[in-house]
């Protein structure tokens, strides 16, 4: 599992901060739940992340604008919005988890962080669960 941030100066000195403490949010998901086989959410840059094509069916999520991010102008295109803003932060990924991307940005680092926030308040498990292969959690079968 694979957490995305551009490779510009700026990325790495806010986005990758994100990436980190949603880094963290997985981990402790996989240990509330004792996963017996839990996927390894690694914190990469754009550039190491597109450089190697198999890596591109990997469960991710990319922090950053289309600007700062080439894995998010990649996927941006191909993944549905799921919650927007204007003008202020996206949250786009296929609620069907046909698809296990996603794309999370603000226009700044509030607003980046507001929508690491939002994914993880709103979607995580979900998507967690889809990930691992995992029936719906009962919250959401409604």
């Amino acid at each position: 599992m694979l957490i995305v941030v551009g490779a510009d100066l700026r990325s790495e000195l806010t986005d990758r901060m994100l990436g980190y403490r949603l880094r963290e949010q997985i981990l402790h998901w996989q240990d509330q739940r004792k996963c017996p086989d839990p996927l390894l959410p690694v914190v990469c840059t754009d550039l190491w992340y597109l450089s190697q094509e198999e890596l591109l069916s990997r469960p991710t999520l990319t922090i950053g604008d289309p600007e700062s991010n080439a894995a998010t102008a990649l996927l941006a295109d191909r993944l549905p919005t799921t919650f927007l803003i204007d003008e202020t932060l996206q949250v786009l990924f296929d609620q069907t988890f046909s698809i296990l991307q996603g794309c999370l940005w603000g226009i700044n680092h509030a607003t980046t962080a507001s929508a690491v926030d939002l994914f993880i308040e709103r979607y995580l498990d979900d998507y967690l669960r889809a990930s691992h292969g995992l029936e719906e959690s009962p919250e959401s079968e409604s």
